[in-house]
């Protein structure tokens, strides 16, 4: 993620990717000299969990384009849990030893919220009976200790953070 005092130029936001609607007016409006003046409220879709942005604002109509606003305040979207894990995946033939396993899986991104652990499920039949928890694990690799050489595992893990899993 760009830092919070980073300015990128992301995109000027379409319909699709916006929802707008029309704000009621305050009651003290002179209507014969503001009868053209309408507040707006945007709704920009398809930002980023947990991250911030600023905005500026330009109106576009038939005769041209209005001067962009300044830039707004600091906006903090809220954070969600984390994506899906990849499936578990060896790096090397040296991972497999005969008594042991070393299991390696790629950070998800973290939804917006630092990841605080990982939980590996794991179990020798595919239908996950009889299956073992592995909590608070603070990287992304693990070593199942003291197994039998040949065995077959089967493998699930899931990054927490402050939202959930």
């Amino acid at each position: 993620r760009p830092e919070v005092t980073e300015w990128k130029e992301l995109k000027i936001v379409e319909a699709e990717d916006c929802e707008v609607d029309k704000i009621p007016l305050q009651e003290n409006i002179d209507h014969a000299t503001d009868a053209f003046i309408h507040l707006w409220d945007f709704t920009v879709l398809h930002l980023e969990p947990g991250a911030s942005y600023r905005f500026k604002f330009s109106c576009i109509n038939d005769v041209g384009e209005s001067d962009t606003s300044d830039v707004s305040n600091l906006v903090t979207t809220m954070p969600t849990s984390p994506d899906k894990c990849t499936a578990p995946f060896l790096t090397s033939e040296e991972d497999a030893k005969p008594y042991s396993i070393t299991f390696h899986w790629h950070t998800p991104h973290d939804g917006g919220a630092e990841i605080q652990f990982y939980t590996l499920i794991w179990a020798t039949n595919m239908r996950f009976q009889g299956f073992k928890v592995i909590e608070n694990i603070k990287e992304t690799s693990y070593t199942l200790d003291s197994m039998q050489p040949n065995m077959k595992f089967y493998l699930r893990v899931a990054a927490t953070n402050e939202v959930g899993q």
